[in-house]
């Protein structure tokens, strides 16, 4: 009964996330072009991936009280930017 929780609440995690992902404008993201970073675009940066890893990681803690199954999905979420971003963005990181 557990496993099926902890796959309902990883599903709904997901979903969630391409949900996001998929009603973000196309041009957002990080837009910079020079190599240069500022601190507001750090924590902006910051901001979104601390709130994309307690995204993914609430519904499973609560779910499947599971803590390492919680910080797993924690970790997905903050490392989400780069795994799911769009391929416009990572060329542009590829020509800097």
């Amino acid at each position: 009964m557990t496993v099926v929780a902890a796959l309902l609440g990883t599903g709904v995690a997901l979903g969630i996330c391409l949900l996001v992902s998929g009603l973000r404008p196309a041009d957002a993201g990080i837009e910079a072009e020079t190599e240069v970073t500022t601190p507001r675009r750090d924590l902006a940066l910051l901001r979104r991936r601390l709130a994309l890893a307690v995204g993914f990681a609430a519904p499973v803690a609560l779910l499947t009280r599971w803590p390492v199954a919680a910080l797993a999905m924690a970790a997905l979420g903050w490392c989400s930017p780069e795994l799911f971003d769009s391929k416009a963005a990572r060329e542009r990181e590829v020509e800097r």
